[in-house]
């Protein structure tokens, strides 16, 4: 089910991921590679910190999708493998209303909590 969720999911963080990229100025990685810096140094030290907000931005896309995943879990995983939206839609399904309550606000607290800290870490203005 994982390979399923990755392979859906994957576009969501190429996205941001490229556009980030592309406003690398080629000027930087060639002032890398003047200074001395190896390939390998060069990505840790001027690729990655340039394109971290399509990073984070892309996980934020990633992450709040698959929170809210229930359809591929059915199609492809069944019961072996819960997500917690499937497992609201299972609670409802026995009319166990109090439990799908509390799993959807736990939920929607996850969600908020996780979206509120990345957008006062990271400025998605810079994607």
């Amino acid at each position: 089910m994982m390979w399923g969720l990755w392979s859906l999911y994957i576009v969501f963080m190429i996205g941001p991921l490229y556009h980030s990229m592309t406003k690398i100025d080629e000027d930087v990685m060639s002032a890398a590679a003047m200074l001395g810096a190896t390939p390998v140094r060069t990505f840790f030290h001027v690729v990655l910190p340039l394109t971290r907000p399509g990073l984070m931005a892309g996980s934020l896309f990633v992450m709040v999708l698959g929170l809210g995943e229930f359809f591929t879990e059915r199609v492809i995983g069944g019961a072996q493998n819960p997500m917690l939206a499937g497992l609201i839609l299972r609670q409802i399904d026995i009319f166990q209303w109090a439990s799908a309550s509390a799993i959807a606000v736990t939920l929607t607290v996850l969600t908020l909590v996780t979206v509120s800290a990345m957008l006062r870490l990271f400025d998605l203005r810079k994607v």
